[in-house]
C-alpha cells in the first residue's frame, strides 16, 4: 500500500528487499571479479570493498534518518535498501543539506572510475573498463 503523503510504500516486504540487494550484487559481484582478475595483489580488492562499506555508512547516516522508514516505530530498518540493521543515529526532519547533493555524485562516480581505472592501468585492456563502467553505476541503490 503507497502512503498518499510521501509517495512511499507503508511496509516494504523481505522480496523486494532481495530484488535491490540482487541488482546492486550483480555490478558489484562483476567489479570484485574484475578487480580481483586484473590486479597484482588483493589490496586493490579489499580497498574497493572498503569503499564501497564506507560509501553505505556515509549514506546510511545521511539519508535514512530523515526516511519515513527509518522514522517508524520499530527498532530495526526495514526498507527496500536496508533490511534488520539497527537504527543508531536520530530521527531527522527538514531537507538534507548541500553536501548530500555534492557528496552522492562524487562517490558514484569514485567507485566507478576506481575500479574501471585500475583494471586498464593494470593491464591496459579497454575492454575491461567498458565492463565495468556498464554495471557499477548502480552501486549506490544503498541510498
Amino acid at each position: 500500500m503507497i502512503c498518499p503523503k510521501t509517495g512511499l510504500i507503508e511496509k516494504a516486504s523481505f522480496t523486494r528487499y532481495l530484488y535491490y540487494r540482487l541488482a546492486t550484487l550483480v555490478p558489484f559481484s562483476g567489479a570484485v571479479i574484475a578487480i580481483t582478475r586484473y590486479s597484482e595483489t588483493t589490496y586493490w580488492t579489499l580497498a574497493y570493498i572498503g569503499m564501497c562499506l564506507l560509501h553505505a555508512a556515509i549514506v546510511y547516516s545521511i539519508k535514512c534518518p530523515r526516511c519515513p522508514h527509518y522514522k517508524n516505530g520499530e527498532r530495526i530498518q526495514k526498507c527496500r535498501m536496508i533490511w534488520g540493521v539497527p537504527k543508531i543515529f536520530e530521527k531527522k526532519s527538514g531537507p538534507e543539506g548541500q553536501m548530500v547533493g555534492i557528496y552522492i555524485p562524487i562517490a558514484i562516480l569514485t567507485l566507478t572510475f576506481f575500479s574501471g581505472l585500475l583494471v586498464t592501468v593494470s593491464k591496459g585492456t579497454v575492454a575491461a573498463l567498458f565492463l565495468i563502467l556498464g554495471g557499477v553505476g548502480g552501486i549506490d541503490s544503498v541510498a
